[in-house]
């Protein structure tokens, strides 16, 4: 079992690490070997908001893992969080920030959304900034919500758009 630390410490590159992201939510795992030598590892989530989204995509995940370019012996484990829940099992493109276009195109790994459906899973091979996009399709949005509270039992009705008009 590799040995978790904070992000932004060195990682010993001959027993590996897992780095957290200070947010505790994000986790590279570098096995031994990976690296050629000792180096300084962050991760942090991005703001997807601030990061250029094709039209009728949306952003569901981003993070930049540094120093930049790295490149590793073997590919290392990326578990990062989704904005949104999938099932388990759903396989997500991966998308690499190319910094000279300012626009994500295809990483050529995917993801795999793990048990919980609110992360996904992915290996990769140098750092960069990364994200998951979904088409807006793939998205419920909710209106509204009615009534707002009540007891055991109550009926709720919610409205929006995305819903699957003929529910299992």
């Amino acid at each position: 079992v590799m040995q978790p630390q904070a992000s932004g410490r060195v990682v010993d590159a001959a027993a590996g690490a897992t780095v957290i992201s200070s947010d505790g939510t994000i986790a590279l795992s570098i096995p031994p070997a990976a690296v050629n030598s000792n180096v300084a590892i962050s991760v942090a989530a991005l703001d997807t908001a601030t990061l250029p989204t094709p039209p009728d995509r949306q952003l569901i995940a981003a993070v930049e893992a540094q120093p930049s370019g790295l490149t590793f012996r073997m590919p290392i484990t990326l578990t990062l969080p989704l904005s949104v829940q999938f099932p388990a099992g759903t396989i997500l493109p991966v998308l690499l920030l190319n910094t000279s276009t300012n626009s994500f195109g295809a990483a050529g790994v995917d993801a795999v959304v793990d048990d919980t459906g609110r992360n996904a899973v992915a290996k990769i091979t140098h750092f960069s900034k990364y994200a998951i996009d979904v088409t807006n399709s793939r998205l419920l949005t909710v209106a509204s919500i009615s009534p707002r509270n009540g007891s055991p039992g109550t009926t709720v009705t919610i409205t929006g758009s995305g819903f699957d008009p003929n529910p299992a």
